[in-house]
């Protein structure tokens, strides 16, 4: 499944690649470009809309990592590299305090001990045969008259 999903995604890449500027290919070193080549597969059929801005396109969220590695490590600026790798530390950063919070572990024994069990008694009445039997012809009946 892995496989299938990473030759989509290079299959992807290498159409978005195709239909991108010339001067920026270039700066992706032909190792990269030949391993994209050989690893793409497709399993849908993927049309790179050139109308379309690269984030509207209908492109699986591995083609997008894909792309934004591409991104960081071959075509910004030194600048650019620096705030790139910023504001995903903050993001990592912040996912990790969320689960830290979600999943803390005198969180989740607090929530449980704070639920209140209903152990009142609730009456079960079986109806017997005769009572089913009734209720039956009830309906019947009430239809009829319907």
């Amino acid at each position: 499944m892995i496989d299938i999903v990473a030759g989509q995604s290079m299959y992807e890449v290498s159409v978005i690649l195709d239909n991108t500027d010339n001067r920026l290919v270039q700066r992706i070193p032909k190792k990269v470009l030949k391993t994209i080549k050989e690893k793409a597969s497709p399993t849908k059929e993927f049309i790179y809309d050139k109308n379309k801005k690269l984030k509207d396109q209908d492109i699986t969220k591995a083609t997008k990592g894909i792309i934004a590695m591409i991104y960081r490590d071959y075509l910004c600026t030194e600048e650019q590299r620096l705030i790139y790798k910023e504001y995903y530390a903050t993001a990592i950063e912040t996912e990790e305090l969320e689960k830290k919070e979600k999943y803390n572990v005198d969180n989740i024994f607090s929530a449980r001990n704070s639920k209140k069990e209903h152990t009142e008694l609730i009456p079960y009445e079986k109806e017997s045969i005769w009572q089913k039997i009734k209720n039956k012809f009830m309906k019947i009946f009430k239809r009829r008259k319907e």
